[in-house]
């Protein structure tokens, strides 16, 4: 779940200049300007109120039964709409486009059926599905000049972070671009930049080896035994700056295996090898009830999830997976 105060507060600032150039009571020079001729019409300087430029019900156009405001029936705004719909389709219609994802059920032990050797078939990790519901119905809103201009001063925020977030900058373009398209995270910088998360990783292989070691005694193991690993599903929050704006709270499992090698002498130590990868899963969206102040405005995730709902913006999965990463152990 993505938490965005730092570009929100970035975002505010934007929003200000634009608060101070007539945007969102009314498009007048300097940037509204600038954003009427991106979004194009014939209603540049009036009101959202008076003229929105896309509403529930009239999904091709300014005027009825398709029919541009301009009078012309396939303007810019009517092919974007168009394309956007397109895309929707293929995403199963209006529905959030967040479906989680497919795999094995959810195991109730982390460590499968062994065999005898130093190598299984890796799992495929289980099933995932988003732990909220997200914003809520895709494009079920109308929208005005002003959200677009919210829109844009949103964007300006997150380029003028990239240098610094480039992952939070990235997450919330993708957002922006309206897409909906899954994308995918870089867990292995994931791993290298948040020690907490690291360190998570690693006492989960541990345990893992330890339990194997445990079990392979249990069997009477003579030679190496190996077991495939698939865990649950586990949660945890980034606590870097720019992992926690572009994602905040995420989840993940691994999968792989664990060899068991018994003592080399009598009453010696058994020995453990866990090599596995690091899945993530998590949905970009925006919590309730989250503001920030700057100046005479107020800046909320509220606002930012209602884009989703306006049309303007989309929620998407993140996933990745990690590179295999080796951990050996000894135990007695």
């Amino acid at each position: 779940m993505a938490e965005y105060a730092g570009l929100v507060v970035l975002a505010a600032l934007v929003l200000s200049a634009l608060v101070a150039t007539g945007i969102p009571a009314q498009l007048g020079s300097g940037v509204g300007a600038q954003i009427c001729k991106v979004f194009g019409g014939a209603d540049c300087g009036t009101s959202p109120q008076a003229q929105p430029l896309a509403g529930k019900g009239n999904q091709n156009g300014g005027g009825q039964n398709g029919t541009p405001a301009d009078g012309q029936p396939n303007d810019r705004r009517g092919n974007e709409r168009d394309a956007r719909d397109s895309r929707r389709g293929r995403h199963g219609g209006d529905e959030n486009t967040d479906k989680g994802t497919p795999g094995q059920q959810t195991p109730t032990n982390p460590l499968g059926d062994p065999v005898d050797g130093t190598t299984v078939p890796e799992p495929d990790p289980p099933a995932w599905n988003p732990p909220d519901k997200g914003a809520g119905k895709y494009n079920s809103e109308s929208a005005g000049f002003s959200d677009y201009g919210f829109k844009f001063a949103v964007e300006a925020a997150a380029n003028a972070v990239a240098g610094t977030w480039p992952h939070a900058s990235s997450n919330l373009l993708h957002y922006l671009a309206n897409d909906g398209k899954p994308l995918q995270q870089d867990v292995n910088q994931m791993l290298k930049d948040e020690k907490g998360f690291r360190d998570a990783v690693a006492q989960d292989r541990d345990n893992l080896g330890a339990t194997a070691v445990e079990e392979a005694k249990k069997r009477g193991a003579k030679g190496p035994i190996t077991f495939p690993v698939n865990t649950a599903w586990k949660g945890g929050t980034f606590q870097n700056k720019d992992w926690f704006y572009a994602v905040g709270s995420y989840q993940y499992n691994q999968t792989g295996q664990v060899t068991v090698y018994p003592p080399d002498t009598p009453g010696g130590k058994w020995r453990y090898e866990v090599k596995t990868h690091v899945n993530f899963r998590d949905q970009y969206n925006w919590d309730h009830g989250k503001a920030t102040n700057f100046g005479p405005i107020t800046v909320t995730d509220d606002d930012m999830a209602s884009l989703h709902r306006k049309g303007l913006a989309q929620e998407y999965s993140m996933y990745g997976r990690s590179d295999e990463e080796t951990t050996k152990g000894e135990a007695p």
